[in-house]
Formats: structure tokens, C-alpha cells, sequence
């Protein structure tokens, strides 16, 4: 699991991304804008470890 917000004032958007042991990305459902303090979490398949976490630019 992978979770963190931005800081900043929107209207720019942010994801949560977290890379699995598949070595696949999974990113958040939604996005959310700079300066929402509510945060985001990006999941990876139950029982599989994640390996690194990111943000990006929605």
C-alpha cells in the first residue's frame, strides 16, 4: 500500500502509485488537487508486496 498527499494549491491533480512484486504499477482510483491534505492510497493484489511508491501529475 502506498498513500501520501501533495502540498500546494490546485487546480493540479496528483496520483498515489505503488509498484508490486509483479512489477506492475497500480495507481489511485481518483485524483486529487494540490493542497488536499485528505490523501490518496494506491493498493497492490492481496498477498503481493510492493517494492516502490510514487506520485505523479494527474
Amino acid at each position: 500500500m502506498a498513500t501520501g498527499w501533495c502540498d500546494g494549491t490546485g487546480p493540479q491533480k496528483y496520483q498515489v502509485g505503488v509498484k508490486c512484486a509483479n512489477g506492475t504499477w497500480y495507481w489511485s482510483a481518483g485524483a486529487k488537487a494540490f493542497g488536499d491534505r485528505t490523501g490518496l492510497s494506491a493498493y497492490c493484489p492481496t498477498g503481493m508486496a510492493s517494492t516502490a511508491h510514487t506520485m505523479r501529475r494527474y
